[in-house]
């Protein structure tokens, strides 16, 4: 079954640009609610469905069920976004973890190269030089200080950084593609 019109849907009545969303539940589950055995789509850390939610995210929701997988999956999204105030951000955290990604901000970690391939999957190529660093130098002060589910906006005051880290992205990515 296709679900890309109920994804689209879900996005826009949440605010989310349709196209991110269905690239996260592309990058997520390739769209898929279910196996061709019938069994709904599960990661091997127990995230379930076209959205690839964890069961603690959405409590109480049945996320065998497709319409009820994307809708939870869309609010988290908007979530994220909400919180993060943009885009890498949150797309990061709804795949590697709100801990993981403060921890990367901080200096604590860092961000596997699976998760840099997982937002520029989403974002399209150009945002990876966001993923390898650049949103996390410019996000650090405020999540450092960040309370719970206080909205993060990360500033773009520097445009020299953005063009370096343009070229950074894109020599990592040559990099990879060799």
């Amino acid at each position: 079954m296709d679900y890309r019109q109920a994804i689209s849907e879900a996005a826009r009545a949440a605010g989310i640009d349709p196209g991110i969303a269905l690239r996260v539940a592309w990058q997520e589950s390739r769209c898929n609610q279910f196996r061709p055995d019938g069994s709904v789509v599960t990661s091997p850390k127990g995230a379930l469905g076209i959205m690839q939610v964890m069961p603690a995210t959405a409590p109480g929701v049945n996320l065998a069920d497709p319409v009820a997988n994307v809708n939870a999956g869309i609010s988290e999204l908007a979530r994220l976004r909400q919180k993060y105030g943009e885009w890498p951000l949150a797309i990061a955290a709804y795949n590697w973890g709100e801990g993981r990604v403060r921890e990367a901000v901080q200096g604590l970690r860092t961000v596997p190269g699976e998760v840099q391939r997982y937002v520029a999957g989403v974002l399209g190529t150009g945002q990876l030089q966001t993923s390898a660093g650049g949103w996390l130098s410019q996000a650090a002060p405020q999540l450092a200080k960040a309370t719970p589910g206080a909205a993060i906006k990360t500033p773009q005051k520097h445009p020299e950084m953005i063009i370096a880290a343009l070229l950074a992205g894109c020599l990592f990515l040559i990099w990879e593609l060799r």
